[in-house]
């Protein structure tokens, strides 16, 4: 089974196709909604916001001189856990020692604001079943940006002059 180097969350990744090198734009940690808010949607319900991001990961031969192919999936899941999306991704080793896995997008599922996990697993054979282990978990924070709410305007008191 291969091994896991790393994943990392951008807006996006560039390979050069004379070099092969990875370039890997703008790092996503955290991302702020504004204009919009709570009030917007129904909790549990998910819409797609357009966020453009990229999510790569490395993996190595787990025996340098062995060629292997692995199969590994990306599930989105939100703050309240549920799976928002799944995408599996085949990863050849079968040529070279180390490989990338690159998943490209130009929306998110969103079902509120909180901490999004980008988690990567690796399947597993066992025998004739098969598993998935998580080797990755990259959290992505959404927030809301919410204008300022208007001040409740105050009764004014007439007083009569004397």
């Amino acid at each position: 089974m291969a091994e896991h180097i790393w994943s990392i969350l951008s807006e996006k990744t560039v390979i050069d196709s004379g070099s092969n090198l990875l370039s890997i734009f703008d790092v996503l940690e955290q991302v702020n909604l504004s204009g919009a808010g709570p009030q917007e949607y129904k909790k549990g319900d998910s819409f797609l916001i357009p966020i453009r991001f990229s999510l790569a990961s490395l993996w190595v031969r787990s025996d340098s001189e062995k060629p292997e192919k692995v199969k590994t999936r990306i599930n989105i899941v939100a703050p309240d856990k549920k799976t928002l999306a799944s995408q599996e991704i085949e990863i050849d080793l079968t040529k070279k020692r180390r490989g990338r896995g690159i998943l490209n997008s130009k929306n998110l599922f969103f079902n509120g604001p909180g901490i999004y996990q980008f988690k990567v697993d690796i399947e597993k054979k066992k025998g004739k079943g098969k598993s998935w282990k998580n080797v990755a978990s990259v959290p992505l924070e959404v927030i809301f940006d919410l204008p300022p709410s208007k001040p409740k305007s105050k009764k004014r008191v007439k007083r009569k002059t004397l």
